[in-house]
């Protein structure tokens, strides 16, 4: 029982370091898909960096001032339609493929 108890706190301990972990891997994919959809809308990426700064400065205020302008910002990357044709970014992605 002991060696239970010795191996359930020593996974206590590291269980930060693991959130952590598994956490990095997926802010570095939504940062990059944020600014791949920028990109689709013919934004520089850099603007990502104004909305995270908004977030950041609401979260210090108030939590649900930052959830409401989170929310608005996915919203409007999601709703908002890319630009027709080629852009200074690249082409405009093609159908996808029929299986």
């Amino acid at each position: 029982v002991w060696l239970l108890a010795a191996l359930g706190a020593a996974w206590l301990i590291h269980a930060e370091v693991v959130a952590v972990l598994a956490v990095v891997p997926v802010v570095w994919v939504a940062l990059v898909l944020q600014v791949r959809r920028l990109h689709d809308t013919d934004v520089l990426g850099w603007h990502l960096l104004w909305m995270w700064a908004l977030l950041i400065a609401a979260k210090e205020t108030s939590g649900a001032i930052a959830a409401v302008l989170q929310l608005g910002c996915m919203a409007l990357m999601c709703l908002e339609l890319g630009s027709p044709g080629p852009n200074r970014f690249g082409a405009a992605p093609g159908p996808l493929p029929a299986r």
